[in-house]
C-alpha cells in the first residue's frame, strides 16, 4: 500500500489529532475500530516525536487501547462538550460494560445509552479503572473465568 503525505502546521497537526479522538469517542460503535485506533496512535506517535516541544501528546501504559496518545490537557480540552467534562471512556469501556459488575447494578443496557448518560458513564470508568489497576498489579493471577448464558 503506498503512503501519502499530507503537511500541516503544528497547530493545525494537534487540532487534527482532537478531532481523531472526538470523533472516536462520539462516534461509537464504529464498524472498523481497529484500523481507526491504528491511525490515531500513527498520528499521536508522529506529534509526540516530531512536536515534543508542544507537550499535546504522550506515550500511554501498556493497558490502553493505543501506544500514544493526546496530552492530558488537550484531552480535557477536547471534552468539553456543551460545557460540561464528560468521562473519559476508552475502547475498553464496553468490556467493562459487558461484565457484571456494571450489570449487575444496573440490568442489561444498550452500550450507546450509558455513553449518552454523564452519571452512567462515570460508572462504568470507575469499573473500567479497577479492572485496569487489577492487571497492572497482579496480571492474570487473580483472573477468573465464567460461563454465562445468553
Amino acid at each position: 500500500m503506498k503512503d501519502i503525505t499530507i503537511t500541516f502546521t503544528a497547530d493545525q497537526f494537534v487540532e487534527l489529532t482532537k478531532q481523531l479522538y472526538l470523533g472516536s469517542y462520539l462516534a461509537f460503535p464504529y464498524d472498523n475500530e481497529k484500523m481507526a485506533s491504528e491511525i490515531y496512535n500513527k498520528v499521536c506517535e508522529t506529534g509526540y516525536h516530531e512536536l515534543s516541544e508542544l507537550e499535546a501528546f504522550r506515550r500511554l501504559g501498556p493497558l490502553d487501547e493505543t501506544e500514544f496518545g493526546i496530552s492530558e490537557s488537550e484531552d480535557e480540552a477536547g471534552q468539553s462538550l456543551n460545557n460540561t467534562k464528560r468521562p473519559q471512556c476508552s475502547n475498553s469501556c464496553p468490556t467493562a460494560w459487558q461484565t457484571g459488575d456494571f450489570q449487575e447494578k444496573y440490568g442489561k443496557m444498550e452500550i450507546e445509552d450509558v455513553i449518552n448518560n454523564n452519571e452512567l458513564l462515570q460508572e462504568l470508568v470507575t469499573i473500567q479503572e479497577k479492572y485496569k489497576l487489577e492487571f497492572e498489579r497482579y496480571g492474570v493471577t487473580h483472573l477468573r473465568l465464567e460461563e454465562r448464558e445468553g
